[in-house]
Parts: C-alpha cells; sequence; structure tokens
C-alpha cells in the first residue's frame, strides 16, 4: 500500500540513512526537520543472543509551534484512508498536541493509535474516539491508574474512558484481548511464538496489520488473529525489521497444517477405541 510516515528528524549522518531504509521499503517521507535535536537513536547492545544493554539518543522537547503546524497541515489534506498514531512521547506528542493533531485528522478517515509507557508517561487516553487502540496492559494500568483490576474489567474500563470503538489489549506472553463496542464478548487469543528470539516491534506490528484488517474487513476477530500472527513472526526473527507477506502466510500455512494434526487426534481416539471394543 502506499504509507507515508511524517515525523521529526534532522540531517544529520543517522537522519540521512533513516531516508535509505525508509525509502530502499518503499515509504514516502514526510520529513519536518528540527536542527536543534538529533534524530531520534536507539542502540542495544547484545552478546551471544543475550540483550546486555540500551542507549537512547533523543530529545524528549516539546516540538516547535512551526513543526506542528507542519503536522496538522498535513493532516488536513484528508488524502489517506488510515491514520496511525505510533506515540513514543519524544517531542512531537504531549497532552496539548494530541487535541491539535486529533482535530486536525480526516473525520472520514479510520484511526488506530498505540501510546508507550515503556521508557516516557504516554497516555493512550490523549487519543478519544478512535476506531482502533492496541495498548500494553501496563499501558492501559497506568492510563487508568489501576493495579488490581482483572484484564476483562481493566479492558472493559479502557473502552469507556477511551470511547474507542475497538481495542486490542496486548498481554504479553499470555497473548491479547479484544473487545469492540458493538460486540458483547471479549476475544481471547493466545501467540503463535514456536521459537522466542526478540520481542522488539512486536506490538508495532500488530499495530500496523491489525488496523489495515480492520479498516478492510470491519472484522475485529479477524483483525485480532492476524494482529497476533504478525506479532509471533516478529517475536520469532532478530532486530526490528519489516515483516515480509511470505513469512505471514507461512505461519498461516504451518499454524493450519498444525490445526489439522490436532483434529485428526480425536478421530484417531475413537477409531482406536472402536479397534479395542471390536477385539474385545
Amino acid at each position: 500500500k502506499k504509507v507515508t510516515l511524517t515525523t521529526v528528524i534532522n540531517k544529520d549522518e543517522l537522519g540521512n540513512l533513516a531516508k535509505k531504509f525508509l525509502k530502499r521499503y518503499n515509504v514516502n517521507l514526510n520529513p519536518i526537520y528540527e536542527y536543534d535535536r538529533p534524530t531520534t537513536e536507539k542502540s542495544i547492545y547484545i552478546s551471544k543472543d543475550h540483550n546486555l544493554l540500551k542507549v537512547n539518543n533523543v530529545s524528549n522537547q516539546p516540538i516547535s509551534n512551526i513543526s506542528l503546524d507542519k503536522i496538522k497541515k498535513k493532516l488536513k489534506k484528508n488524502d489517506y484512508d488510515i491514520l496511525i498514531i505510533s506515540d513514543y512521547r519524544h517531542g512531537i506528542f504531549n497532552k496539548q498536541s494530541c487535541k491539535e493533531i486529533i482535530k486536525s485528522v480526516s473525520k472520514k478517515a479510520f484511526k488506530a493509535a498505540d501510546s508507550q509507557v515503556a521508557s516516557r508517561w504516554g497516555n493512550i487516553l490523549d487519543f478519544k474516539g478512535f476506531d482502533l487502540i492496541t495498548p500494553t496492559e501496563q499501558d492501559a494500568r497506568y492510563s487508568l491508574f489501576e493495579q488490581d483490576l482483572t484484564i476483562r474489567t481493566l479492558a472493559t474500563k479502557l473502552m469507556k474512558n477511551s470511547k474507542s470503538k475497538n481495542i486490542i489489549l496486548k498481554i504479553g506472553e499470555r497473548g491479547l484481548i479484544a473487545l469492540g463496542n458493538n460486540r458483547p464478548e471479549y476475544i481471547t487469543l493466545d501467540p503463535f511464538v514456536e521459537n522466542l528470539v526478540d520481542a522488539n516491534g512486536a506490538g508495532d506490528a500488530l499495530l500496523a496489520y491489525s488496523a489495515a484488517t480492520l479498516f478492510k474487513e470491519k472484522s475485529l476477530i479477524m483483525a485480532s488473529i492476524i494482529g497476533t500472527i504478525v506479532a509471533s513472526c516478529k517475536c520469532e526473527k532478530k532486530g526490528n525489521t519489516p515483516l515480509k507477506i511470505d513469512e505471514i502466510i507461512n505461519k498461516i500455512n504451518q499454524i493450519k497444517k498444525n490445526m489439522i494434526w490436532w483434529l485428526k487426534i480425536p478421530l484417531l481416539f475413537c477409531l482406536t477405541i472402536k479397534l479395542n471394543m471390536k477385539n474385545f
């Protein structure tokens, strides 16, 4: 699909490298330059498949009003079907800028959002009335100031407070729980990870694919299934690199093959009983 990334970078070495990578993956870049901040850099030091240290070189100062106006101007063009906000709280998003950015979004656009609290104080409730939000359990508990609610009650309360149409709540190695405001039942799914290698980027992969699926198919069940399959594929790869469609199709075929095998077991069990009874 035609994808455009709007973000704040610098004309430094890392910013130029980022532009080359985005071009390689056919992502259009709408760069907003701020020369008093470095291009965001996050490095992980690895030894023998163990993550030892994470070092970030970032500026978390709010972006200038000039930069904010450029983002709003881009959004007001209304030339997009889906808007995905990936909020890491490194300057673009804060309580005030979120309100201004959301007001600039096309009313016809499908809106999805994710907000991180791993290293910064993001709040998923800054994105009210979205078509889809995909917070982690930690994100949800932080935004609601709730430490002890059960997962289902947490999802229900987040749905009410965020006024979102759909929520996919990521619960780590336990998979996900999803809830829509037009369906009374919950969707719960375990991950399909067979060999965990690197979970970094799994949430981003889920956000992208579940948003696209929900927009296209209007099915939260399908969006949740595709989302957890894609996240599982990412967990089985080293590094935060884009997934290829072939990788996802191979994963689906592998799951189908395993399902067929498990469906055969009850049949084999029944045949065994029948043979034993006949012999008896």
